[in-house]
């Protein structure tokens, strides 16, 4: 199993960076059909992600994209679908779960604090039902729209992508428990959509009544390390691995100090 070594973009010069997945097939998102999602520069490592909000000061984003920054070196765009980072937010807190694996990439989940408040409409976490094999999820993202690409999206994008069962999700990541097993979701076998660089962090969700339930956060990308790939984004050979934030309900409570009745 091999994760996606892939490369982010921001500020108009490249940084590559392991471990980071990666839109791929999708198309450009209504304007404020997700208000709740946020752009995440990371000036020290001249990269950027997605985040998600779930309170008026709190988003919650990949791990990796945060690893070894200061609040100081984040800065979050709320309220456009544009690629815009002179817009952007300061951050004063920044919390990764105490057993995020930076080898494995297991509990790649971090809570970021906004040093003011918004008015957006936050997203809610899923209660039930886990995520299943073959259920239809959404993920969006301003990562690539083409693996081969050198910018990112101008405008934001959305993908429909669809989950896969433990035993083909593991012909590419060995390691996979299963949906709604696990602390991680599988999707696959939609060959040509995907998520990308630069979409780690964003929302995997699932459609509801009353708009959309957050049930992943975009981690990264794995392959059989046998096989040569030519692309390893939108390619059956290549799974995409989310983190179950289903499973991480109680860590985001303790580090926001937040009532999970808030966010779910």
């Amino acid at each position: 199993m091999r994760l996606t070594a892939a490369i982010l973009f921001s500020l108009g010069f490249v940084s590559a960076q392991r471990n980071i997945t990666r839109i791929i097939g999708g198309k450009d998102a209504q304007q404020e059909a997700y208000p709740f999602i946020g752009l995440l520069v990371n000036f020290k490592s001249s990269s950027f992600c997605g985040a998600s909000l779930l309170s008026d000061r709190w988003l919650v984003t990949a791990a990796h994209c945060v690893n070894g920054a200061r609040p100081s070196d984040i800065r979050v765009t709320m309220g456009t679908n544009d690629f815009d980072i002179d817009s952007s937010r300061p951050v004063d807190e920044i919390t990764i779960h105490s057993q995020y694996n930076t080898a494995n990439q297991s509990n790649d989940i971090a809570v970021i604090r906004l040093s003011n408040r918004v008015n957006f409409k936050a997203i809610k976490i899923a209660k039930y039902p886990y995520v299943s094999d073959g259920e239809t999820l959404r993920a969006i993202g301003w990562g690539l729209e083409k693996h081969n690409a050198t910018t990112p999206a101008s405008k934001l994008q959305e993908v429909d992508l669809t989950t896969i069962s433990r035993d083909r999700c593991r012909k590419s990541f060995s390691s996979f428990q299963g949906n709604g097993v696990g602390a991680q979701i599988c999707t696959g076998d939609t060959p040509g959509k995907d998520t990308c660089s630069g979409d780690s962090g964003g929302p995997l969700m699932r459609k509801a009544d009353n708009g959309w339930l957050l049930v992943g956060v975009t981690s990264f990308g794995a392959w059989d390390n046998s096989i040569q790939l030519e692309a390893t984004c939108g390619v059956e050979e290549v799974v995409g691995v989310y983190t179950n934030v289903m499973k991480y309900v109680s860590f985001i409570s303790t580090a926001t100090g937040l009532n999970r009745s808030i966010f779910t």
